[in-house]
């Protein structure tokens, strides 16, 4: 199934990341996040890769905007962009290892308790830099669990308002979903033992006059499962990248490159 076809107009995020193939040519891995009512499954796959004539984010930017418009994707369903700010992997544990590299070093040196102040205070540094690079809205993102079926199944609920207002709904929209949200446990349904399935399922329930009576409340949670929780699909897109484009194919061009990881991917 094409990609436009299997997408339709649902919510969608993206994973962005940059790095350089084995010519040296700068690009832009693009992976996208969507549910499939097609196929009642969250999907999380290849999009592109986009040549990067900079590094800078105007042109990352622009870049970007031009391929999502070469997709026919719509901006306004785009709820949510996953990057990884870290441009160094850093390796330091004051456990196990620390311990051990400091016995073998111990000799040589004076200031053990120097060392192992720097060490700490790099640490205590580096956690507050790391408690910057997360989302503004990180409570929020903590309590989407209330969708769980574990959670949603149980006639006494959490209160979920705040999480609505945060999402800027309207109040029709908000009405609507909170009856549905203090209704669905009264159903007996029958994926109970995974999420995505369990409201792949509620979004598909249609009831004895054909009303499909938990649609609001279903498309809500689902576009939720769709915002970036994590940038893995994007790093496979370099891995597979990097199995692609090697020495002995360093000339091959980013058209090609595309159309084969296309392929790639359309195969799974």
């Amino acid at each position: 199934m094409l990609l436009k076809e299997d997408f339709g107009d649902a919510k969608f995020s993206l994973l962005l990341d940059e790095s350089t193939d084995i010519s040296v040519c700068k690009t832009l891995g693009v992976a996208i996040n969507y549910f499939s009512s097609a196929r009642s499954v969250m999907v999380s796959t290849f999009l592109s890769l986009i040549p990067l004539e900079e590094g800078d984010s105007k042109t990352i930017v622009n870049s970007l905007c031009q391929e999502l418009s070469s997709f026919k994707l719509n901006l306004a369903n785009l709820i949510g962009i996953g990057t990884d700010n870290a441009s160094v992997m850093l390796n330091c544990n004051l456990g196990y290892a620390f311990e051990k590299k400091l016995k073998e070093v111990s000799e040589n040196i004076s200031n053990e308790a120097e060392i192992r102040l720097k060490c700490v205070n790099f640490i205590v540094s580096l956690i507050n830099e790391l408690k910057q690079r997360l989302p503004d809205n990180i409570e929020i993102l903590q309590q989407i669990d209330v969708f769980s079926v574990e959670k949603i199944l149980c006639p006494k609920k959490a209160e979920i308002v705040h999480i609505l207002e945060h999402f800027k709904l309207d109040s029709d929209t908000i009405e609507e979903i909170l009856f549905q949200y203090n209704n669905v446990h009264l159903i007996r349904w029958t994926n109970v033992m995974e999420t995505t399935s369990f409201w792949a399922e509620v979004y598909n329930y249609v009831d004895a006059a054909g009303n499909k009576r938990f649609s609001a409340q279903a498309s809500f949670v689902l576009s939720l499962f769709s915002l970036p929780w994590s940038n893995a699909e994007v790093e496979r897109v370099f891995s597979q990248m990097n199995n692609v484009k090697t020495k002995l194919r360093n000339r091959m061009g980013v058209q090609t490159l595309n159309s084969i990881l296309h392929i790639r991917y359309g195969l799974h």
